[in-house]
């Protein structure tokens, strides 16, 4: 289809192979090419949860290879306190092309294995103690590296335009502690524009890359998940020792004539 064709519903008409190839467009096709040319990782949704010991994946859109896979349900998933590093991975099997349809086989699993694999998109991980209790909400933007019976984000995949990129959550807490600091210099101004500005999307990492590499005076150059927030903490460290207290800047702006 080239152009706009809409097919009627209305009663009287005759549904066609035409009116079908037309709901096809708009419900599929459409929402491939809104994400062409994305990395592989989470588009939006994919929240987790947890609730006596089962940990339950939301509903959500997921880029793999091009393919845009849908979670129309709830996952539940069980897990133990086993003290080790558990992670959360979609798994992915081939497309496959059939007479009635094109397919995409996906579940979900929780597996020791924390290197990346080239069939799977990790959305999280943990590593629980006996007796302890799984915690998905942080305090503050450090907490998300806690190594104890914390839900762990940094390692996340998310679909990014040309490459995953970091979990938006965490952009989202870097920008939330920021207030209340004094944020005047050009490049963080920018940078977190950009985050308020996501709309619960992801931010391309090159963007995010670069802001790090200016910001701490590095040359700009591809960063791990890891050395993304390793380098977003020390940037957040740098904003709040530039900290000018309320009381100063009313003190330096008052006026005195003699």
């Amino acid at each position: 289809m080239i152009g706009l064709k809409i097919p009627v519903f209305e009663k009287g008409n005759i549904l066609t192979q035409e009116m079908l190839d037309s709901m096809k467009a708009y419900a599929v096709d459409a929402i491939q090419l809104s994400y062409e040319g994305y990395g592989n990782g989470i588009i939006n949704g994919c929240e987790i949860t947890i609730t006596d010991h089962i940990l339950t994946i939301h509903k959500g859109l997921v880029s793999y290879k091009g393919n845009i896979c849908f979670i129309t349900e709830n996952i539940n998933l069980q897990y133990q306190p086993t003290d080790t590093w558990n992670v959360v991975k979609l798994i992915f099997g081939e497309l496959s092309k059939e007479l009635m349809f094109t397919t995409m086989e996906m579940y979900a699993e929780i597996s020791e294995r924390t290197e990346q694999e080239a069939s799977a998109i990790e959305i999280a991980r943990f590593r629980l103690q006996k007796g302890a209790v799984l915690r998905t909400q942080h305090r503050n933007f450090q907490d998300y590296e806690t190594a104890y019976d914390t839900l762990n984000m940094i390692e996340a995949e998310y679909a990014g335009y040309r490459e995953s990129t970091i979990c938006p959550q965490l952009l989202y807490q870097f920008a939330e502690e920021t207030n209340g600091f004094d944020v005047t210099n050009g490049a963080d101004m920018a940078f977190l524009l950009q985050i308020w500005n996501m709309k619960g999307q992801s931010l391309n990492r090159k963007v995010i890359e670069t802001y790090i590499a200016v910001r701490l005076g590095r040359p700009v150059s591809h960063l791990t998940n890891r050395e993304i927030y390793e380098g977003l903490v020390e940037v957040l460290k740098k904003i709040k020792q530039g900290k000018v207290e309320p009381e100063v800047r009313r003190r330096s702006s008052r006026m005195i004539i003699d």
